[in-house]
């Protein structure tokens, strides 16, 4: 499987980040997806590395409840907006410009490690979840969410925008999709995840929202909460969420 190309998904991020501010996400949906995860139960003496941070959507909330937090992200643009947001925050947050496949942070260093919707920007995924398991404490806690392949939603978006990438680019697709993104299924997950090193798996499917920015966007939310109404009600439960929800254990030393 190919590799992640790392200038197109740096430029990609840079111009969707100056085009709409990068994704601001629903606090319900955050709340929800802390709660799953049980995150205020955690130690406050928790380090946490989020792990391609964007413009500090999960970063922030995490600091707000008291944990240490490094986000890393790819995008010079992202982690110059994240900036500004913790500042006016008052949130001490480190943010750095970093490239998941090769952190620069020692071994055992994280408590916990967040991927909020950045695992399925990695074609292969083998390189970075071995680079995350490292970085991970033992017994440091892995929480993820990433494109429900397995939700028919998410699974028509990628495939139509990968047709398109292939045979006739269109612009809305360009802005819209990275060419390293794929959806992803439970099973690629654990699979790879469990090969790295990772264990005490849990996984779910819920929807996380992101914020209309303009008119087009807010009327698309409209259609797609419904969307998301019809799937939950008909769907089985692997299915109902267009976000596949993780969280998982380093259980073995990196080798």
């Amino acid at each position: 499987m190919r590799a992640q190309d790392k200038e197109k998904e740096r430029k990609w991020n840079d111009d969707f980040v100056k085009r709409i501010g990068g994704y601001e996400t629903y606090d319900d949906d955050l709340s929800h997806l802390f709660d799953i995860f049980q995150i205020s139960s955690l130690s406050k003496e928790s380090i946490v590395l989020d792990a391609g941070c964007g413009t500090g959507k999960c970063s922030i909330p995490f600091a707000k409840q008291g944990f240490k937090v490094i986000g890393v992200d790819i995008s010079e643009k992202a982690i110059e907006v994240a900036c500004q947001k913790a500042e006016e925050a008052k949130l001490s947050i480190i943010f750095r410009v970093e490239d998941l496949e090769a952190l620069p942070f020692e071994d055992n260093t994280f408590d916990i490690v967040f991927c909020g919707g950045v695992l399925h920007h990695f074609p292969s995924l083998n390189k970075v979840e071995e680079e995350l398991h490292r970085v991970l404490k033992e017994k440091g806690k892995l929480f993820a969410y990433e494109a429900n392949r397995s939700n028919p939603i998410t699974f028509l978006f990628f495939t139509f925008a990968n047709l398109s990438m292939k045979f006739l680019p269109l612009g809305c697709v360009k802005r819209k999709f990275s060419v390293n993104e794929r959806a992803l299924s439970v099973k690629e997950l654990e699979r790879s995840l469990r090969n790295a090193g990772f264990t005490d798996f849990y996984f779910d499917s819920i929807n996380i929202r992101n914020k209309g920015k303009n008119n087009s966007q807010m009327i698309w939310g409209n259609i797609r909460n419904l969307i998301f109404l019809l799937c939950e009600k008909f769907l089985p439960r692997s299915s109902k969420g267009i976000h596949i929800v993780l969280s998982c254990v380093k259980e073995r030393k990196y080798k």
